[in-house]
């Protein structure tokens, strides 16, 4: 059996969308809940497949949880080390965020390795060199990383590339080192920053410069019962963002942080994008005129790589020609690759080339990533005619309650299941 959207695209969507807390920031957060040792309760927790597989590892290693109304608590009272098998593992690639949080607890941890988007290389280098300079051992096997405590001299870690990943498991793994550890080219991007705000309420001593992207951990004994609550999901608000530039009237986004998608709101005013604000609430209606940019992706508070593939949709509805120079994942355009050369027009060589000014076409789609999908999601709303789309459960992964949310600002989309037979 096979779950389809069938989408009546071109119609206006008006409205309300509330955007949900921040997967990105979530699951790193969720993995550092663990090092209490008691009850931690965290607020705003998005019900995405991505929590759910973690919940599931939490659960092999005999971490207590409850999770209702976006609110989870966590007691990792009596967690146990065993090894993390890949089939649990290879489903995301917060997984391997387990790897600096148990190494806190246990002297040898095991991990499966990890799952996630197909968006090109994604080398795990910066978090081996982090790791190493911390002292730890670090090996490799067919199908797990293992990490083991060792008498190896401990380092300061600077990092050669700035890395959210990295940036996340080093920090992590140097939580319970009995001495000062500097880290220099840390993330600056705002999910770190709310791992930092939640290890400071949870008592770890954390000096952080986000203008010399430099930190500083002291030695510090964690609080036993801490409360959290996760920043907002600014990738899910700037995918509504971009849609509602598309087919807004009136559309209404709610938890949208201004700071956190400054970039956005540059490249929106640079392609002659309307929109306003009111508190936290974002308001846009569908744009006319809309110019094309040239965009160059790199870390925050440059325009975030997890959004170019959203926003090249935007970009064919551009009167001229738009490029995309993703300096993190050159090769993440497999949104237009699903779309074709014979619907739309764009080049490949050391940019993306996106020839605007086109005709959206209906038709049949499979997302190939989290991100790719939610492009082709919003071509397909934008297309005028059916159009049936198959996000092979990437959506889910990221997107909480992305058809419901839909349906309630007035898209035509409805669920049909299907043998693989008949696709």
């Amino acid at each position: 059996m096979k779950r389809l959207y069938r989408i009546s695209g071109g119609n206006f969507l008006t409205g309300i969308i509330d955007v949900d807390g921040s997967k990105n920031a979530a699951l790193p957060i969720i993995c550092a809940s663990i090092l209490m040792k008691d009850e931690v309760i965290l607020h705003n927790i998005p019900d995405i497949k991505d929590i759910r597989d973690l919940l599931d590892i939490l659960d092999f290693l005999n971490v207590r949880y409850s999770f209702k109304n976006k609110t989870l608590k966590v007691d990792s009272s009596k967690i146990i080390n065993k090894k993390i098998p890949s089939y649990l593992t290879d489903k995301f690639r917060a997984s391997y965020y387990l790897l600096g949080t148990l190494i806190n607890l246990f002297d040898c941890v095991e991990v499966g390795k990890m799952g996630g988007c197909k968006i090109g290389e994604r080398p795990i280098d910066q978090h081996i060199l982090g790791f190493k300079n911390l002292g730890f051992t670090f090996v490799e096997t067919n199908d797990s990383y293992v990490l083991k405590r060792d008498n190896n001299k401990y380092n300061d870690v600077s990092f050669q590339i700035n890395s959210l990943g990295a940036s996340i498991n080093v920090l992590l793994a140097s939580l319970f080192l009995k001495r000062e550890v500097s880290f220099y080219n840390i993330s600056v991007e705002p999910e770190f920053i709310d791992l930092v705000e939640f290890l400071k309420t949870a008592g770890f001593i954390i000096d952080y410069d986000v203008d010399k992207k430099t930190l500083v951990v002291e030695p510090s004994v964690p609080k036993k019962k801490v409360s959290y609550q996760i920043m907002y999901d600014r990738l899910e608000a700037g995918s509504y963002a971009i849609l509602g530039a598309l087919i807004g009237k009136k559309l209404i986004i709610r938890n949208f942080s201004k700071y956190c998608l400054s970039f956005l709101l540059d490249t929106f005013d640079k392609m002659n994008v309307e929109y306003s604000f009111d508190g936290n609430n974002f308001l846009i209606s569908a744009s006319h005129d809309i110019k094309p940019i040239d965009l160059i992706v790199n870390p925050f508070p440059s325009f975030a790589t997890d959004l170019q593939q959203i926003i090249s949709i935007l970009m064919l509805k551009a009167d001229g020609i738009s490029s995309i120079d993703d300096q993190l994942f050159p090769t993440r355009y497999l949104q237009l690759k699903t779309i074709g050369k014979n619907k739309i027009n764009y080049a490949i060589n050391e940019k993306i080339i996106i020839f605007g000014n086109k005709y959206f076409y209906p038709g049949f789609y499979v997302g190939t990533d989290l991100r790719g999908s939610m492009a082709l999601l919003i071509y397909c709303l934008v297309a005028p005619g059916v159009s049936y789309f198959d996000p092979k459960n990437h959506l889910d992964r990221g997107y909480a309650n992305w058809f419901e949310k839909l349906l309630n600002v007035g898209a035509n989309i409805s669920k049909e299941d299907i043998y693989e037979k008949d696709v």
